[in-house]
């Protein structure tokens, strides 16, 4: 008999102002992460091989979301403000946590969310409105068996 797969579920964005959280935006219809690595590589004098060595460049991903309500336009907003420094103390954490069948489960949190492209997809008329957003950070927290 084999386990059951864990199931893609329990994503948020969290808006964080002075410690606190002001805002939360949950349940995308999808999210991809990238965990970005560099490989570099150095020849020496003597050394038949090359020598490689891996870093650590940081985390990302892409989520969408279906617009439902009018709060998007305040996280839109709030994301602009950030980056135009107009409110500066804005943290974005992005928490996904994996609830496996067995009880078990991982949270991650992706600290301090700098937000890159973001784009609208208006399929067609029968088709809900969908944001895609691209986000990268330095920092990521897994924390196994928490709970949220």
């Amino acid at each position: 008999m084999s386990d059951p797969s864990l199931l893609g579920q329990d994503v948020s964005i969290r808006v964080v102002q002075d410690g606190v959280v002001i805002a939360t935006i949950d349940a995308p219809t999808s999210f991809n992460e990238t965990v970005s690595r560099e490989i570099k590589e150095s020849g020496h004098l003597g050394e038949f091989v090359n020598r490689f060595v891996e870093i650590l460049n940081g985390y990302g991903g892409d989520m969408e979301l279906k617009i439902s309500k009018s709060d998007w336009n305040l996280l839109g907003q709030q994301i602009d403000n950030k980056a135009t420094r107009k409110t500066p103390n804005l943290e974005f954490n992005v928490v996904r946590a994996d609830l496996f069948a067995n009880g078990e489960s991982s949270i991650y949190t992706y600290k301090d969310v700098s937000w890159g492209d973001e784009g609208t997809t208006l399929g067609s008329r029968g088709d809900f409105v969908k944001v895609k957003l691209m986000f990268k950070c330095s920092s990521r927290a897994v924390d196994n068996n928490r709970i949220l």
